[in-house]
């Protein structure tokens, strides 16, 4: 966890059970920097969005010939290289607060 300890509400020496919040932290940088990881991946899905959009609508224009098949290649090539780039991560909850796992 990213961030500095703002608050530790038991004492030391404290006998504590399951689930007792032992300290805060100040998570602003590690909240920054997870809305910045989501900016990005927003952005990376957009990108193949759009390269794979410009692949769909350089097949026909290759096809009437406006396009050349290097084109289209280098299109679908693009939009093929970006895809793996973003996956969708699995879910993981991130907890503010430290607490006693095994009491």
């Amino acid at each position: 966890m990213i961030g500095t300890i703002v608050a530790e509400p038991i004492e030391e020496g404290q006998l504590v059970k399951k689930g007792t919040l032992l300290a805060k932290s100040d998570d602003r940088n590690y909240q920054g920097l997870l809305n910045q990881a989501k900016a990005e991946r927003g952005l990376a899905e957009a990108n193949v969005k759009l390269l794979s959009a410009q692949a769909t609508d350089y097949a026909p224009l290759h096809r009437e010939g406006v396009a050349s098949q290097d084109e289209l290649d280098q299109v679908e090539n693009n939009s093929q290289l970006r895809r793996p780039v973003w996956r969708k991560p699995k879910q993981r909850s991130f907890r503010r607060n430290i607490s006693l796992a095994n009491a």
